[in-house]
């Protein structure tokens, strides 16, 4: 059950200093925890090129060296151009997308939901066709998703997650990949995976996890078991979920002389969760970076249980909510 509120602040979690600028992966790899998402555009659809090589530039200007993109983002060969000069920087990519960029249903990996089809074969192939446009070593696979929006087949689902993770562990055998790893996986989705395969443990899980969806019970769950959370849309994509107007973000912001985003990501930091931030700002990216690595300021035990009130658990796109995924 979700547990929300004061009573889950857990006493005694908030390090002195930043995250470290490297963790250690449950598979013995370093993975750089300045990370930028790289999906930009006009549109949420469609990613701009020149966004995209700005976006680039820009990050790693300032200090960047992990760098998150998709299948379904469209940008991966893109994105594989403009790091050809900077070949030590972490690459993380994502499959296995049961939508596609226009959004239709199933058409971008019709092996996800369609029980006909070989979903580790289809997977093993869409790591291929990401590296061959990345056209580099790619650090980290994800799958995606735990398996098509709604689904409510849950026989379906458990086989398919476990047909996907096999094409992962044999994209890494391959050499495709160093990492493996999920996203947006429940601790449920995560736990029949366990029991299939106890000896290789996705690496990281990439949740939805802000101040108004504090994922408190799954954040526990991956960490206990070595599992690495990267937040995704650690800021709930602001104006959509109200953070920055938020009166209890408001008034610690004020209190220690930053924004209301900062908090929201320290808050993320002091919880050990490597936020997954998304801004083509180089200001902001400056800011975001030296909250979580080299932060000036430290949220108190009191102000990291009012964050903690603030969970309603609230999803950035309601209709693709994981735990109504079978």
């Amino acid at each position: 059950p979700r547990r929300r509120g004061r009573d889950v602040a857990p006493r005694g979690e908030t390090p002195a200093e930043g995250i470290e600028p490297t963790v250690t992966l449950n598979d013995g790899r370093r993975m750089p925890t300045s990370i930028i998402g790289t999906f930009v555009g006009d549109d949420e659809a469609h990613t701009s090129p020149e966004s995209c090589r700005q976006l680039v530039r820009d990050a790693l200007a300032a200090g960047f060296r992990h760098f998150d993109t998709a299948t379904v983002y469209g940008n991966e060969e893109e994105l594989g151009r403009a790091l050809r000069d900077a070949p030590d920087v972490f690459v993380t990519t994502k499959v296995a997308h049961p939508n596609n960029d226009r959004g239709e249903w199933w058409t971008l990996a019709p092996w996800v939901s369609d029980a006909s089809l070989d979903a580790t074969e289809g997977v093993l192939q869409a790591v291929r066709d990401a590296r061959a446009r990345l056209d580099r070593p790619v650090s980290l696979v994800l799958l995606h998703w735990p398996g098509p929006f709604g689904n409510r087949d849950a026989v379906l689902g458990e086989q398919k997650r476990w047909d996907m993770w096999r094409g992962l562990m044999a994209a890494r055998r391959e050499g495709l990949c160093d990492s493996i790893g999920v996203a947006s996986f429940t601790q449920t989705h995560l736990e029949q995976l366990i029991a299939r395969a106890p000896e290789v443990l996705p690496a990281v899980n990439q949740a939805e996890v802000h101040p108004r969806n504090a994922n408190v019970d799954l954040v526990e769950f991956c960490q206990q078991k070595g599992i690495v959370v990267c937040a995704w849309s650690p800021l709930g994509l602001g104006a959509k979920m109200n953070l920055f107007e938020d009166p209890t973000l408001l008034a610690i912001a004020q209190r220690h002389g930053v924004s209301p985003a900062a908090v929201a990501l320290r808050w993320l930091a002091q919880r050990n969760i490597i936020p997954l931030p998304r801004t083509v700002r180089p200001s902001r990216m400056r800011e975001n970076l030296d909250v979580v690595l080299t932060p000036k300021f430290r949220l108190s035990d009191d102000e990291m249980a009012d964050i903690y009130a603030m969970d309603e658990g609230r999803t950035v796109f309601p209709g693709a909510r994981p735990d109504d995924i079978a």
